[in-house]
């Protein structure tokens, strides 16, 4: 068993990353409080299945730490709900965003936009779905979880480095490769930490290559392989 202020820094990590997700979100949606103008109940949702995340991921190793055992099994299970929704907000909020700028770009445009949300569900989904594989394995178990986190910072890192212009006036493409590289550089991070302390880092090069797989998948965004792909999933109705 790991000690008990690893699962602590686990959740003070977490928080870490949900700050930043935070701060990333400010501008254009927590600021808009109480109003809220020009945001939809899909938006409200997808925020409310993130932030519902988050805190699961930093309640669990606390719960752990303070053996409230029986608790975190039932959150656990419960996260067998909240996890296919955070999935299905992502899902609604990506195709929501791609309807409304349908207006102002191609339609091969729009699908191409979809590249990094639809990606980076099915890399949340492998990594949960790892994570749950691996429920008696909670070394394992608990890096899978932290490595949904890493996943979900990417939209919150983008938005930080775009209004806070930490790396001054950069384009797009340009802010989503020094996302994915601060996120590979925390996941390396990690890696490292758990190198020095002997314990397993597998998970995080899991993390790292479905990292890559959405990175490439963004550059070959406009590709006729991924049109196609997304205009189905586009297309799906509910």
């Amino acid at each position: 068993m790991q000690p008990v202020h690893t699962k602590t820094n686990v959740g003070f990590l977490i928080i870490f990353l949900m700050i930043i997700t935070l701060i990333g979100f400010y501008p254009t949606y927590i600021s808009k409080f109480p109003s809220f103008t020009n945001i939809t109940t899909i938006h409200h949702f997808h925020g409310a299945m993130m932030m519902t995340w988050f805190l699961l991921l930093i309640i669990q190793p606390f719960l752990i730490s303070y053996n409230k055992y029986t608790i975190h099994r039932t959150l656990g299970k419960l996260s067998y709900v909240i996890a296919p929704l955070v999935l299905f907000s992502i899902f609604l909020a990506a195709r929501g965003e791609y309807y409304r700028d349908t207006q102002y770009q191609t339609e091969n445009e729009g699908l191409a936009g979809l590249a990094l949300d639809l990606t980076n569900i099915v890399a949340f989904a492998i990594c949960y779905l790892l994570a749950i594989l691996n429920r008696h394995n909670t070394p394992y178990h608990m890096r899978y979880m932290i490595c949904t986190a890493i996943l979900m910072l990417g939209p919150g890192m983008m938005r930080v480095i775009a209004v806070y212009k930490i790396f001054g006036d950069i384009d797009f493409p340009t802010n989503v490769l020094y996302t994915y590289a601060i996120s590979i550089g925390i996941s390396l991070g990690l890696i490292i930490y758990d190198l020095i302390k002997r314990n397993p880092y597998k998970p995080y090069l899991v993390v790292i290559a479905l990292m890559a797989g959405i990175y490439i998948t963004y550059l070959y965004r406009m590709s006729d392989a991924w049109l196609g792909i997304a205009k189905k999933i586009a297309e799906l109705t509910f």
